[in-house]
């Protein structure tokens, strides 16, 4: 069986389900499989089973302080890291994506007009020499089909989108909702970006028997918009961030999930983390018009998407409303069956196996 080391970016402790799910889950059918780890109190090296805690202060010595030899090394978003790897390989390298990060910066400065000039510059100089490292690659794998497309369309080395889902051994039992009350949920970041005052004002706008609540660990800023808009209000409740095994026993106990994040091409090649999160939960999701949400679900039949602008989101929420609990209930069914079909980490891990094998 050959072996594969897979270097997260990632400290220790921290549950990603797409990691679990695909190299520390289904792909150990084919594969022997490490996974590194970082600890930034670590002084030595340690392993838990198969996975390595390096001290973060070893970080740019990973491959010195190996005593293993792989077939396959995997880098996830480091391209300091990657770099390490790059010379005299003896194995097949390949590099993980999960998000624009070096672009993210830019166009942040495009929306806040500061420091655009000396934001581009420093964009186009790491966009080339990571990409000149990518091409010495032997595969690539972008979180979505949109990022390969959008920002690395002329990379000619073989790839593979490798995009979250749902581990179909982690089905929620679903929960009868009693209450009359449409219960919203929300989790995740909340940044400029997200523009999160436009689904504000929507809601806010809004009358009938709902309540929102949103976990995320901006919730200071997310407050500071919400009073900035109004401050007598009971239908929205922010909270602070909860474990991921409390919030997956929580969200059976709502009705809706919000996943609207503006159509702009930082997002486009996005793969929503919280829409599998609420379709594991059987729990349908209001979302915006990006290419992962368009392939996978339909609106009106498991699940609603709309453009992201106030009047739109308000008018899907006003279509929710009148929707009896349990034809909701059943959309979160129908989503969660489709994601089985298309998002599942077993079948994504045979597929991925399958991809390897066919490297040249």
């Amino acid at each position: 069986m050959k072996k594969l080391l897979f270097i997260t970016d990632l400290f220790k402790n921290k549950n990603h389900n797409a990691i679990e799910g695909i190299f520390n889950g289904y792909l150990k059918e084919f594969f022997e499989i490490d996974l590194i780890f970082f600890d930034q109190k670590a002084k030595d090296i340690d392993k838990i089973q198969n996975k390595i805690i390096f001290p973060y202060k070893l970080k740019n010595r990973i491959r010195k302080n190996l005593n293993k030899k792989y077939d396959i090394v995997i880098v996830r978003n480091r391209f300091d890291i990657l770099k390490q790897f790059l010379e005299n390989k003896d194995y097949k390298l390949g590099f993980q994506l999960s998000f624009p990060h070096t672009f993210r910066r830019y166009y942040e400065a495009k929306i806040t007009k500061k420091a655009l000039f000396r934001k581009k510059i420093e964009f186009e100089i790491k966009d080339f020499l990571q990409k000149r490292d990518l091409k010495k690659c032997d595969f690539f794998l972008p979180i979505s089909e949109s990022m390969y497309n959008i920002f690395y369309y002329d990379l000619k080395i073989p790839y593979f989108p490798l995009p979250l889902g749902i581990d179909p051994k982690n089905e929620i039992e679903k929960k009868p909702k009693k209450e009359k009350t449409l219960k919203f949920i929300y989790i995740g970041t909340i940044d400029r970006l997200r523009e999160f005052e436009t689904i504000f004002k929507a809601f806010l706008e809004i009358k009938g028997d709902f309540i929102l609540e949103i976990y995320t660990p901006n919730f200071k800023y997310a407050n500071n918009i919400l009073n900035n808009l109004t401050k007598n209000q009971k239908k929205i409740k922010i909270y602070p961030p909860i474990e991921r095994e409390k919030l997956l026993k929580k969200l059976p106990l709502y009705d809706v999930g919000i996943s609207l994040i503006p159509e702009s091409i930082l997002y486009l090649i996005s793969s929503p983390t919280k829409i599998m999160e609420y379709y594991e939960a059987k729990i349908p999701s209001l979302m915006s018009k990006i290419p992962e949400c368009m392939e996978i679900f339909c609106d009106k039949d498991d699940g609603w998407i709309c453009n992201f602008n106030k009047d739109e989101i308000k008018k899907k929420i006003k279509e929710i409303l009148p929707t009896p609990k349990e034809e909701i209930s059943n959309m979160g069914e129908r989503g969660f069956k489709k994601l089985l079909l298309k998002r599942n980490y077993q079948k994504i891990s045979q597929e991925f196996y399958q991809f390897i094998l066919n490297l040249p």
